[in-house]
């Protein structure tokens, strides 16, 4: 069916490189554009249009869903959690280019601080939990960190996350080896 642009609305084409694949000439629903479609993934609504985006009707359509609220959390990949700021925030400097989320652990330091924080410098999960962002858990570091932690902070955790009954016996059991030695 040719339209008034002179184009072929429904024209079905096999591909190019031998595969059964067909595709077939339609409408973008949002903005009207022709687009190459999928015979399987193209259903028509009218015959004409399909029920999927073109390219940049999809770009625009996933930035708008995926713009979060002021002061909503969510983890990321790394296990990380990040903050979406106003733009009028004053801490809002430390966001990513492509971004409105700046890494909770960092946000908070800076908070303490009065003051955005620099590229240089970094926080320091004590527990190693990136999620865990207790000020009493992030230390400011001004070089890259080492990949681990230390043994006082891990033996700390270790000995926090004991019931007082497995500390009285660990201390018992320390007791009785060191005079069983000598010591």
């Amino acid at each position: 069916m040719l339209d008034i642009k002179g184009e072929f609305w429904g024209e079905v084409r096999q591909s190019d490189k031998g595969s059964k694949c067909k595709y077939v000439w339609c409408k973008c629903p949002d903005c009207g554009n022709g687009k190459w479609t999928h015979v399987a993934t193209g259903t028509m609504e009218d015959g004409i249009t399909s029920k999927t985006r073109c390219l940049a009707c999809v770009i625009v359509f996933t930035a708008k869903s995926r713009k979060h609220q002021a002061g909503t959390r969510r983890k990321n990949r790394e296990g990380y959690i990040e903050l979406y700021l106003n733009e009028d925030d004053p801490l809002a400097v430390m966001v990513g280019k492509n971004s409105r989320a700046v890494p909770e652990h960092r946000y908070i330091i800076a908070k303490q601080l009065g003051r955005p924080l620099h590229k240089w410098e970094n926080v320091h999960h004590k527990n190693g939990k990136r999620d865990d962002n207790r000020p009493e858990n992030l230390e400011l570091w001004a070089k890259p960190q080492p990949y681990g932690q230390r043994v006082d902070d891990l033996l700390i955790a270790y000995l926090n996350e004991m019931t007082k009954e497995q500390l009285n016996e660990l201390l018992a059991r320390t007791i009785h080896a060191s005079t069983q030695s000598g010591l």
